[in-house]
């Protein structure tokens, strides 16, 4: 589906599944991909070719002056070197150029030397997961609909907007003090959730082969019941009944068996009493008992 305005000639640098959801979706949206960048040769050709973009490099040094949007999609400890590389090169129009990355947790600092040179830079990070495992396909269906952070100069936020437009997501503008904190809360909301899910895989596997199956319907209530009234409401089970009796026994047998998952069992309650005591659902001797249990 192409644009009503005049999209910007965009460059990728990298060509990783970031990289290529991203590329793709662009294309889709009528964008022209002027040229992939990627250390690996290989993976630039692919890239290149599934966009139908003529022009590929290992090397940033082959990045086209036509190029007006350059969307940098590496690890985080490539980016400072990155952003310099593309500083150093001599024909590229820097007053005319916008420059981002796709990092969760670094700023548009990172790219000093670009703006040094009169370059529009901000970050924008698609806040989805971009596993090897899941196929383009079902990437291109997760990807409706996302959200992505946005920290950027004033400058930049029109630009940004618009890309997050045509990319069919929303905006979230996360101030520049406050960029390692959300990218904490997006940690913990998918990495830290799987983290939770395999020790109760792990557990589960000790009771029944097929047992993990369960949980799918209590892991998806308890989810939306979270985005619906907030998670400290939605907190259920012992601790939130206050069943001392009920954790004795969870932590005597996890220490008996899986004292791995017992530390994580206490931690993780440690958090939910607080989250309770926060919004007056635990108070006195309740509260008191519970973290003397969990400590």
């Amino acid at each position: 589906m192409t644009q009503t305005h005049r999209a910007p000639t965009v460059s990728f640098v990298g060509a990783g599944k970031v990289a290529t959801t991203l590329a793709v979706l662009l294309a889709r949206r009528g964008y022209t991909i002027a040229s992939i960048v990627s250390r690996s040769g290989s993976s630039a050709r692919s890239l290149a070719r599934r966009v139908r973009c003529p022009r590929y490099s290992a090397s940033v040094a082959d990045l086209p002056p036509e190029s007006q949007f350059v969307l940098v999609a590496v690890p985080d400890d490539a980016l400072r070197a990155v952003g310099a590389a593309i500083a150093r090169l001599p024909d590229l129009p820097f007053s005319r150029l916008t420059i981002a990355h796709t990092s969760g947790v670094a700023t548009s600092d990172v790219f000093r030397p670009l703006k040094d040179k009169g370059s529009a830079v901000f970050s924008l990070h698609p806040i989805q997961l971009f596993s090897p495992a899941v196929s383009l396909d079902r990437q291109m269906r997760i990807m409706d609909g996302i959200t992505y952070g946005y920290e950027g100069p004033a400058r930049t936020r029109r630009f940004a907007r618009r890309i997050v437009r045509d990319l069919h997501g929303r905006f979230l503008e996360i101030p520049k003090q406050e960029k390692i904190l959300y990218h904490v809360a997006c940690v913990l909301a998918s990495n830290y959730v799987v983290g939770l899910l395999g020790a109760s895989e792990q557990l589960m596997r000790s009771v029944n082969a097929e047992g993990m199956r369960a949980l799918k319907p209590l892991v998806e209530a308890s989810v939306q019941n979270a985005f619906d009234g907030g998670a400290a409401r939605a907190l259920t089970g012992p601790i939130a009944r206050g069943d001392v009796r009920t954790i004795d026994l969870h932590l005597g047998e996890l220490k008996r068996r899986k004292k791995d998952v017992a530390a994580l069992y206490r931690s993780v309650g440690q958090y939910a009493l607080l989250m309770l005591r926060r919004h007056g659902r635990a108070s006195g001797m309740r509260f008191d008992r519970l973290r003397r249990k969990l400590k």
